[in-house]
């Protein structure tokens, strides 16, 4: 979750950073990254903690449609090698899908996102694979209308 939580962030940081004219744009403005990454995580399914480095890279859209309301998409994916403190190696792969929508109100606020991580085992350790969604809608008065996550891990 702590992980989820650092995607999110960055994902939120992409944005901030984007500069104003971009977002204004009528054309869509498209922005790619690529970046070292490094982190720690676990394998739920063996209890193993595992230092991971890899690669975090993806696409920003945005633009602004006729009616003043913002669009914005992210693709990212993040790959990666990591070694466990029982000895076992591993492979990381995670892919994030984020859509942002708002009004040039900035309401409502439509927040979608999906992630699905893959950690492999190289060896006997036990895969484990997450499926995540978030939704949340924010309306006009800053109150969340709707608010769901799903989360569905399992060990293979």
């Amino acid at each position: 979750m702590r992980r989820l939580a650092a995607l999110l962030a960055a994902c939120a940081m992409v944005t901030a950073s984007l500069p104003a004219s971009a977002v204004a744009q009528a054309t869509p403005a498209h922005e790619s990254f690529s970046f070292p990454f490094e982190f720690s995580g676990w394998n739920p399914c063996s209890g193993e903690n595992v230092a991971f480095s890899g690669r975090f890279s993806g696409q920003v859209t945005n633009f602004q449609d006729a009616s003043g309301g913002v669009h914005f998409t992210a693709h990212q994916l993040l790959t990666a090698q990591g070694q466990g403190n029982l000895g076992n190696r591993y492979s990381f792969s995670d892919t994030l899908s984020t859509s942002v929508h708002f009004d040039s109100d900035s309401a409502p606020f439509i927040l979608t996102q999906t992630l699905v991580d893959h950690v492999i085992a190289e060896g006997d350790a036990p895969n484990y694979v997450l499926h995540t969604t978030i939704h949340m809608t924010i309306n006009a008065n800053g109150q969340v209308t709707a608010n769901a996550f799903e989360s569905k891990a399992e060990c293979r």
